[in-house]
């Protein structure tokens, strides 16, 4: 039986108060169990900033992968209770990531490549990026096309709108 190993990454970025990226520290690391270096690497580049800057707000992104969050979610920054209660913190699911599962869910509906396909993903990615109830929508739209779909196809449409659910707290895209 082959096992699944999967490299991972991660990037701590500084921006001024305009949203100027001022400087991103990158970091990838081979297979290892349960990312452990590198969330060790992340979390102390993470403390060492907060230690001279706890005034800085903290924007937590990441894919939807359960184990991704369940770091970010606990990430010591290294701050006394005081100074944890008073740093805004924000958790975003990555654009890039959303959009994926909404052309796949698009493709399923109309077909790959399908010219509806494309019209009417780049329609939906609009309305989850913009609007302030973007991804409400999104699945609204998604459960009501899935209610004529049968079999395997709606099998996989569900778990493209269940991704859709369990990321909706970290989908404010147009706030």
């Amino acid at each position: 039986k082959r096992h699944y190993r999967e490299a991972s990454c991660g990037t701590v970025s500084l921006y001024d108060a305009d949203g100027q990226r001022l400087s991103t520290i990158r970091y990838g690391r081979m297979p290892e169990s349960k990312k452990a270096t590198l969330c060790a690497q992340l979390e102390a580049e993470c403390q060492s900033i907060m230690a001279l800057r706890p005034d800085l707000k903290v924007v937590k992104l990441a894919d939807g992968a359960e184990e991704n969050w369940r770091f970010l979610e606990h990430l010591d920054l290294g701050l006394n209770e005081v100074q944890a209660a008073q740093v805004e913190t924000v958790s975003i699911t990555d654009f890039y990531h959303a959009a994926e599962h909404l052309k796949q869910a698009c493709d399923l509906i109309w077909g790959a490549g399908s010219v509806t396909s494309k019209v009417e993903f780049a329609r939906l990615r609009e309305l989850l990026k913009e609007d302030e109830q973007g991804v409400n929508k999104v699945i609204s739209r998604l459960r009501y096309w899935a209610r004529g779909r049968r079999g395997q196809k709606r099998d996989e449409l569900e778990k493209e709108i269940a991704y859709f659910r369990n990321q909706r707290h970290r989908m404010a895209y147009a706030a």
